[in-house]
């Protein structure tokens, strides 16, 4: 927990330092002004004080920055809503990949160095299960061979309704 802590100090200061006038001043619509932009952004990142921000700013400093499915430990959606809050104050960046897909990275040089891999996902082919639709049309004639097993099923007593309730059916 120390690390996290020191990290996060570390971070903290150096945005106050770097990056804290710029967006203050931008989310005040003024010009910069030291005295109250260090007040502002101190304001700003005070809420990310814990254990997962920390982890989330350093999960930034890698090659690749990180996805929000990728984070263990964490729900995605409560590390999503950690790295939105990140990004607008100006901790990370957010960088949008594909559509759907967004990843944050530390710096705007790192997301543009960033090659994604291809996704592991299903293979495009014949779909499968009970939702498959028949090769066939409805009308058309079955074909019955010498192979052809036709199985008929015995009638139900006259006193089941429901053939789900009765066990031997």
């Amino acid at each position: 927990m120390n690390t996290a802590n020191t990290i996060l100090k570390t971070t903290a200061q150096e945005y106050l330092q770097t990056k804290a006038p710029k967006v203050a001043a931008a989310a005040a619509g003024v010009a910069p002004n030291k005295k109250s932009d260090a007040a502002a952004a101190a304001k700003a990142i005070s809420k990310f004080n814990t254990s997962l921000h920390a982890r989330l700013i350093s999960l930034t400093e890698q090659a690749a920055g990180f996805a929000a499915s990728e984070v263990t430990g964490y729900s995605a959606a409560q590390v999503r809503k950690a790295a939105e809050g990140m990004a607008e104050t100006g901790l990370m960046l957010r960088w949008n990949v594909s559509p759907r897909r967004v990843r944050y990275f530390a710096n705007e040089d790192q997301a543009k160095n960033y090659k994604p891999t291809p996704v592991a996902g299903r293979v495009a082919g014949p779909s499968s299960g009970p939702r498959m639709k028949a090769g066939w049309a409805a009308d058309e004639p079955a074909i019955i061979t010498s192979q052809t097993k036709i199985t008929i099923a015995p009638r139900l007593p006259s006193n089941v309704y429901r053939s789900n309730t009765y066990l031997k059916f």
